[in-house]
């Protein structure tokens, strides 16, 4: 299992880190490669002193140093906007588009914050049945793509604002009761990317609390993730992460 839980059919060496695929599948990474993706420029206007890039071939053994750094989606090489994150200590990047909290190897439970863009939503994560969900292009019509989903339960939506950008927010919790090594391909696999990849979860239990937010017309959606163990207080840690964020423009 990769460090951020992406996969897709650009093939990367990743770390792996937990059990929910079989031993002899290499593990597929949704994220665009790293060549493919254009150059990671500190967002106009913002000092190269304050705002560090997350890395793409970042593989998430590093510590990053506190401090300003910028996330660009998974799934579009050409999103507009960066989210530039004040990180705490304790922080390493993955791919250019996660922040995670754990030791590596990883032994405890996984907590994350991505930079998602999303277009469209597995109607059932396990048997991948019915096909996509239609997300639409809105902040609404991915949220109500979200709610239809099988095997997941998510809550009501909730009117947020990041960064003067507007949207909702709203947490997805996978079901505890199953084990993902049944599923197809041995993942659980909940939306895809605009780029063909997208999120499967690690582990049964675990929560993703989604800002899905219109910034200048475009969606994008901000992920804290954790597996059951995590704390409240790490969760905390996480939320104001995500709270923090900024959107610039790239270049």
């Amino acid at each position: 299992m990769s460090l951020a839980g992406v996969r897709g059919a650009v093939v990367l060496v990743v770390v792996l880190i937990a059990g929910c695929s079989s031993t002899t599948e290499t593990p597929r990474q949704f994220a665009p490669s790293p060549a493919s993706q254009p150059p990671r420029e500190v967002p106009s206007g913002t000092s190269a002193e304050n705002v560090v890039p997350v890395d793409g071939e970042a593989d998430g053994t590093t510590l990053l140093s506190p401090g300003r750094h910028s996330l660009r989606a998974n799934g579009a090489a050409d999103t507009v906007h960066l989210a530039v994150v004040d990180v705490p200590e304790g922080v390493r990047g993955y791919g250019g588009f996660a922040l995670h909290r754990f030791t590596i190897p990883r032994t405890e439970p996984y907590q994350g914050l991505l930079y998602w863009t999303i277009a469209g939503v597995h109607a059932d994560p396990c048997t991948k049945s019915g096909g996509l969900l239609d997300a639409g292009a809105s902040v609404t019509s991915l949220a109500d793509a979200l709610a239809r989903q099988a095997l997941t339960t998510t809550t009501s939506p909730q009117p947020v604002s990041v960064d003067g950008h507007d949207g909702v927010r709203l947490d997805l919790v996978a079901p505890a009761d199953i084990d993902f090594a049944d599923c197809a391909e041995g993942y659980f696999d909940v939306w895809v990317s605009s780029l063909g990849g997208g999120r499967y979860l690690q582990a049964p239990g675990q929560r993703s609390t989604l800002w899905i937010l219109d910034v200048d017309d475009q969606r994008v959606a901000l992920e804290v993730s954790t597996t059951p163990g995590v704390s409240p207080d790490d969760v905390q840690v996480l939320t104001k992460m995500a709270e923090s964020v900024t959107f610039v423009r790239a270049g």
